[in-house]
């Protein structure tokens, strides 16, 4: 054998050990990957045992989130600041969770569950409240907030001994809608009022508070009363008459708070040219009571179909 031979048989040899290194590294890799993943899912099922443990201790908060569920008794500002620090809590495990799930750490199957639980507890109508507050505190990523409310509706969540929850709302005591409907009526004349070119009778409506939003297809959202009130006389300007229909999808009113859903249809003559406009919208309205009385706090409206633009 000569040295040749022996120099190529060495290199076939150290081709050999170059291809089981990546072999066995590919191994490796993908034991640790699942190694990862298993321990993602054992982290997830932990963070919410100690959710859980926390809220079965029978301690204040426990008994707080107790009469908060059922309405035996009225729960203090205090007491809904305590249940805010703990909802918080919750809702940046979860949002480290979906990290995890972004990054193909945690499996789609248990993201899913975490997701849907989240969209069943906003069927608590302070829970819907802390959701908003720590939205607009910049408690959340943009990314995780479209991620939830992305997902599909969830019942209300079941617990043993809590019927307000587990009932279905033809069965739960419902408050007092009556002035709530005469909101809605209001609000509907004010867009009816759009169409002729006058906003006032919408505005008059508007929250008084600093986080009043504004999302119609026309641009950005809109934040604050004064910016709302130039946005929506400039739209008002774009029409010269003409007639809105309604068609709701559902509602949802509680003591101090409700939404609407809603398909929203315009058909209005152009203030610019006489041609008449059609445009069919999605909207979604937030209300909330303010000194007593009901105020948009949130109008978020999708086109449907294509939509002549204002100047």
């Amino acid at each position: 054998m000569t040295l040749e031979d022996l120099n190529y048989i060495a290199q076939i040899t150290a081709a050999l050990a170059v291809v089981a290194s990546l072999l066995f590294l590919g191994i490796q890799t993908r034991q640790n990957t699942k190694v990862m993943r298993a321990k993602a899912a054992w982290d997830a099922q932990n963070s919410f045992v100690a959710i859980n443990d926390q809220l079965s201790d029978g301690g204040p908060l426990s008994e707080i989130m107790y009469r908060n569920l059922t309405g035996t008794a009225p729960v203090t500002d205090y007491e809904k600041y305590l249940i805010h620090r703990f909802m918080r809590a919750f809702l940046q495990r979860l949002e480290a969770q979906f990290a995890l799930y972004q990054h193909g750490i945690l499996g789609e199957e248990l993201w899913t569950l975490r997701r849907g639980y989240a969209r069943s507890v906003m069927a608590i109508p302070l829970v819907r409240e802390i959701w908003e507050a720590d939205k607009s505190n910049s408690m959340l990523t943009r990314g995780f907030i479209a991620e939830v409310e992305g997902g599909p509706a969830s019942p209300a969540p079941v617990f043993a001994g809590i019927d307000p929850v587990g009932k279905p709302d033809s069965e739960q005591e419902r408050p007092d809608t009556a002035d709530f409907d005469t909101f809605v009526a209001a609000y509907q004349q004010g867009l009816q009022g759009m169409v002729q070119g006058d906003n006032s009778a919408v505005m008059a409506l508007q929250s008084r508070m600093p986080d009043v939003t504004l999302a119609n297809p026309l641009g950005p959202p809109i934040v604050g009363l004064d910016r709302i009130v130039q946005e929506s006389a400039r739209v008002a300007r774009f029409y010269a008459g003409g007639s809105v229909s309604f068609e709701e999808v559902v509602r949802y009113v509680a003591e101090d708070f409700a939404w609407l859903v809603w398909f929203e249809r315009v058909e209005a003559k152009r203030a610019d040219s006489g041609e008449i406009a059609r445009r069919s919208l999605r909207v979604t309205t937030i209300v909330r009571r303010e000194e007593g009385e009901w105020r948009i706090a949130l109008r978020h409206a999708d086109t449907i179909g294509a939509e002549p633009k204002p100047a």
